[in-house]
Order: structure tokens, then C-alpha cells, then sequence
């Protein structure tokens, strides 16, 4: 499972822990020129798959498999 903490809020601290789902046996993160992270990882059912920020800072995409 890719759990995403991040910071959030302007008076304070708040930690939020969100699940990005999946199970996941290899993992490799980038980063965009606009900030924005792809996370690409080999899962439990041997296939590469693809998840990606859709803002810098932002929320997350929803899993897309590129086969394997």
C-alpha cells in the first residue's frame, strides 16, 4: 500500500494519511518540472502501474495499469 502524508492547512499542522491503494512489490517516484509526482510501481499482480499528482501539491490520480 502507497500511503501519501502531507501537510496541510495554513495555521497549523494537519496530517492527513490517504491510502493510494494497491499492493505493491516495486516502486520508483519522479518528479515533474511543475513539481507534480508520478509514482510507477510493479504490483501484486506483476503488472506496471502508474499514478500521478494532478496538481503540484495536489491530489492523486487513481491507479492506471500499462500492462505487463
Amino acid at each position: 500500500m502507497l500511503v501519501d502524508v502531507g501537510m496541510r492547512g495554513m495555521n497549523g499542522i494537519e496530517l492527513e494519511v490517504v491510502s493510494l491503494g494497491g499492493g505493491i512489490t516495486e516502486l520508483a517516484v519522479g518528479s515533474n518540472q511543475d513539481g507534480r509526482l508520478e509514482v510507477f510501481a510493479i504490483g501484486t499482480d506483476h503488472a506496471l502501474n502508474h499514478l500521478w499528482q494532478t496538481a503540484p501539491n495536489g491530489g492523486w490520480s487513481t491507479w492506471e495499469s500499462l500492462g505487463g
